[in-house]
């Protein structure tokens, strides 16, 4: 074990004792577990972080009792020395805390499904009363706008979803102007009564070329950090415009080559900050707040920007407010208009015998109500082996099969239900209900 190598490279190590108690930190302050401090117990940290948490923790009890040779986790390696001892590498920002931001992330993935549910039941019968209203009364604002409602919620939805899903990133040319306009009103939920939004956007803005969750989540943790400097009230303004930078003028966002560029600023009338605070604001897991955040926000925004090829910078001073300046490369001289979705076809109905796999009742139960005012036989499973009983109970009399993907006990994604189909020439659907689609 080459203890001097591994500490003379450009990564933070960490030194732990047999019982997991930390010795030492090494090199690296900006990066890794800057949090640690001597004497803290790595394990029992990692312990209270989740279930990759808990795996961390049990692979170096391992390590360090002599049953495994070494551990390489994501972001981690680890080695014991010759005395007994474990050096922990951290090769990118990794820290216990980032465990129990995952373990949220996978809650409100959760919560959302949930709530997904509700919002299509409530579109899916505010549809049924227009259609049936509609016949007699003609159109019924009322259960439109519990429809549009509907929709928004699911807007809502997708676009938290995009904040936690943590997925490999779906570049696409983006319309700055039009994200934000999505946005704006969950922007002005998170921010409250008591701050005031303003929004200037130019009308000849380019586009750019990113993932469109991931510049949500940097419009989201600007605003967090915008609120979190207000806490009595104040403005939050926003611009938009294109800009060609030079040379010179690129030098203070980074790594930039000069060129055109889309900029987007988020400018606050907060507390502001000090010369010393700004130098340390894009570190992991630093944070001036009292409890409150984790220090990652403004980590995630800078690291964001950067795989765009981007640049930020902040202007601020005490009592001052705060200027967060971003510029994305310029991909085009305007963004292609979003695709008009086509009308979808009339139903005219059937008599065949669909079979309706669905775990939650409500769902379900307005699935069938669905397919049977269509004149379809339903039969109704709750997971996929309700589903296999009601196949080996009548296996010649399905002519669909209608399926939720994630499901308790066997979903869609293991059963074999589907490989049947395909032997069978049976068709079959595996959906996912949004209310956004009528």
């Amino acid at each position: 074990m080459h203890e001097e190598f591994w500490i003379s490279l450009p990564a933070q190590v960490v030194s732990l004792d047999p019982t997991g108690a930390v010795q030492a930190v090494f090199g690296g302050a900006n990066v890794g577990a800057p949090s640690l401090d001597r004497g803290d117990n790595y394990l029992d940290l990692c312990e209270q972080c989740g279930e990759e948490g808990r795996e961390t923790a049990a692979e170096l009890r391992d390590l360090i009792a002599g049953r495994q040779p070494a551990v390489s986790r994501r972001g981690l390696r680890a080695a014991r020395t010759s005395n007994g001892a474990v050096l922990i590498r951290f090769d990118e920002p990794h820290h216990p805390e980032t465990y129990r931001m995952e373990s949220l992330g996978r809650l409100a993935r959760g919560v959302m499904h949930d709530f997904n549910n509700l919002l299509t039941l409530i579109s899916g019968y505010a549809e049924l009363l227009i259609t049936r209203m509609g016949k007699s009364t003609g159109t019924v604002p009322e259960l439109e706008e519990i429809r549009q409602a509907a929709a928004t919620g699911n807007r809502l939805t997708q676009q938290l979803l995009a904040f936690s899903r943590g997925s490999k990133p779906e570049i696409t040319r983006i319309d700055l102007n039009a994200l934000l306009a999505d946005m704006q009103r969950m922007l002005r939920g998170i921010i409250g009564e008591n701050i005031e939004l303003e929004m200037f956007c130019a009308e000849d803005l380019g586009s750019i070329q990113a993932d469109p969750g991931q510049i949500q989540q940097v419009v989201m943790n600007l605003f967090l950090n915008a609120r979190s400097a207000m806490p009595g009230g104040g403005k939050i303004t926003v611009r938009t415009r294109n800009r060609e930078l030079s040379a010179a003028e690129t030098r203070e966002l980074g790594a930039l080559a000069a060129g055109r560029y889309i900029e987007f600023e988020c400018r606050d009338t907060g507390m502001g900050m000090a010369a010393e605070t700004r130098a340390r604001l894009f570190e992991p897991f630093f944070t001036t707040g009292e409890g409150g955040g984790t220090g990652l926000g403004l980590s995630i925004v800078r690291d964001i920007v950067r795989a765009t090829r981007g640049g930020i910078s902040v202007e601020s001073e005490p009592g001052r407010g705060a200027s967060f300046r971003i510029c994305f490369p310029r991909a085009d001289e305007t963004a292609e208009p979003a695709p008009v979705p086509p009308e979808p076809p009339a139903s005219a109905g059937g008599t065949e015998t669909v079979l309706l796999v669905e775990d939650d009742e409500s769902v379900r139960k307005l699935l069938k109500y669905l397919l049977a005012k269509r004149g379809y036989r339903v039969l109704e499973a709750g997971d996929g082996l309700e589903a296999l009983a009601l196949f080996e109970r009548e296996p010649e009399s399905l002519d669909l099969v209608l399926t939720d993907v994630i499901m308790p006990r066997m979903g869609a994604a293991s059963w074999p239900l589907a490989c049947w189909c395909t032997a069978r020439d049976w068709p079959s659907c595996i959906y996912r209900v949004t209310p956004t689609k009528r």
